[in-house]
């Protein structure tokens, strides 16, 4: 793999925060009793093999469906398919025999749940935690089969300089831990991720309207984050959100980034 690597700067960036939130979930706080749906696109780069690297990348799209009694609490499921590529590992490029392994999209599903702090400082910051599991099976056409799980757990604070905007800086840990299959070798072999930490940069705007409309965006650099001509990012993930939040009936938003009257 090309490596460009960009140590200045986002090696102390990474340091002080180390991915995103849970997939499709808002980034802010919501509730009580109100219920957000997105569709979510994420594209995931990371070397996978500790000690023999390849570089992989898990793309994922979907729907997201989170429910949050209270605005200090949220949890969610969703739903949707993933495409896992990896290269050839580092030891075996000079083996005309050995393949990458490239697959078609495949079921992909999961849960999240989210804690966030009261608002404070005037209603602009909020500290807010999360976690998230995503279990996915991928088969290439030669039968080579990689399954396991995806997950993360971290936390950040969120900074809201205006009642539609809200921007967040955080740290994470994420890792992909599974087993791997092949047509000619069934007994499993485990795999992971090498790099397992990385740093949180998050925009969210709501915009008006009685179902909360709103777009996430945020971008999960290593400090080894790069370039891949084939497959793209490298150590590093970017995240889209599309959703809106709306209220069961009865219930009444306590979020300042959920009251309509802000806007």
């Amino acid at each position: 793999m090309k490596k460009y690597q960009l140590f200045t700067g986002m090696s102390l960036f990474a340091c002080l925060s180390a991915s995103g939130f849970p997939p499709g979930s808002p980034m802010g706080e919501f509730g009580p009793g109100q219920v957000a749906v997105s569709v979510f696109a994420d594209h995931s780069g990371q070397d996978l093999f500790k000690n023999d690297l390849a570089g992989s990348t898990l793309n994922t799209g979907g729907l997201s469906m989170d429910y949050g009694p209270w605005s200090f609490l949220q949890f969610g499921a969703f739903i949707g398919a993933t495409q896992f590529n990896v290269e050839v590992p580092g030891s075996k490029r000079n083996q005309s025999d050995v393949l990458a392994f490239e697959t078609n999209p495949s079921l992909a599903y999961g849960g999240s749940a989210k804690l966030a702090t009261p608002r404070f400082f005037s209603r602009t910051t909020a500290m807010v935690g999360y976690g998230s599991a995503t279990l996915f099976s991928a088969e290439d056409d030669a039968r080579n089969v990689k399954k396991g799980i995806a997950y993360k757990a971290g936390g950040g604070v969120q900074l809201q300089f205006w009642p539609a905007f809200n921007m967040i800086l955080g740290g994470e840990f994420y890792a992909i831990d599974g087993e791997q299959t092949s047509r000619l070798v069934t007994k499993p072999a485990p795999y992971s991720n090498s790099d397992q930490f990385r740093g949180l940069l998050g925009f969210e705007v709501y915009f008006p309207g009685k179902n909360r409309p709103f777009i996430s965006l945020a971008f999960r650099p290593t400090g080894a984050v790069g370039w891949n001509d084939d497959y793209g990012l490298e150590n590093a993930s970017i995240s889209l959100s599309l959703g809106s939040i709306t209220s069961l009936p009865g219930k009444t938003p306590s979020s300042g980034l959920d009251d309509d009257s802000d806007f």
